[in-house]
């Protein structure tokens, strides 16, 4: 009898829950459709370009990238620096990711708040963690890159201060897109510039010192 009573109240349950879905599917996706629509709209507008089939390179380095999808993306400029902002769906998180796109190709390198990665995940796990020196940075910061060297160059004390005042709490930069995003997506295009500046500064931060570097070289 029991048994009888389980396998009654499973099958409830089953149901119950595949008829909420029935109902809640639908309405994300209207959610989804008009704020994509709303996003499409300001493109069209401020002259930026809206994607929403794209599957771009750097989404590889989002958490869950595996099984994750670029909802919608808008591309423009922002300070004579071409930008994309973009939501990102993956499993039950959204984000908000902004990538500057810069002028020459970098080999990889990633900043990344570890409270942060303990809590949504992120795509380098598995990499080997580079230490800078700076005891606070460290202690709050993991760093992944392939080339020792290169990565103490970028980040000299100058940035790491920089990263521990500035609100870009992780990014990760390879060929020529430096990505960052938040948890949360999206909800006011009209932001988007005033959201890209950190990134854009920081964007600065490295580029002078790659330059620095190649000057040096020379």
């Amino acid at each position: 009898m029991w048994e009888a009573v389980l396998i009654a109240a499973v099958v409830f349950v089953g149901v119950v829950a595949a008829a909420g879905l029935f109902v809640f599917l639908p309405l994300l996706r209207r959610s989804d459709r008009g704020a994509r629509d709303t996003f499409a709209r300001w493109a069209a507008t401020h002259g930026w370009r809206y994607d929403d089939r794209s599957h771009p390179a750097w989404s590889a380095r989002l958490p869950g990238h595996q099984n994750g999808t670029v909802v919608f993306a808008l591309t423009g400029v922002v300070d004579n620096r071409l930008v994309t902002a973009a939501e990102y769906r993956a499993e039950s998180h959204r984000f908000t990711v902004l990538v500057v796109h810069l002028d020459r190709p970098y080999p990889p390198l990633a900043v990344l708040d570890r409270e942060l990665s303990r809590e949504i995940g992120d795509a380098f796990a598995a990499s080997l963690p580079i230490h800078t020196g700076d005891a606070a940075f460290d202690r709050r910061f993991r760093v992944s890159a392939v080339d020792q060297r290169y990565a103490r160059l970028m980040l000299d004390p100058v940035v790491v201060q920089a990263q521990l005042d500035g609100p870009v709490e992780r990014w990760s930069l390879a060929g020529r897109d430096l990505l960052t995003y938040k948890l949360g997506k999206p909800s006011n295009p009209a932001a988007i510039p005033d959201l890209a500046r950190p990134v854009l500064h920081l964007a600065d931060l490295l580029e002078e010192r790659a330059y620095g570097e190649s000057a040096a070289q020379e």
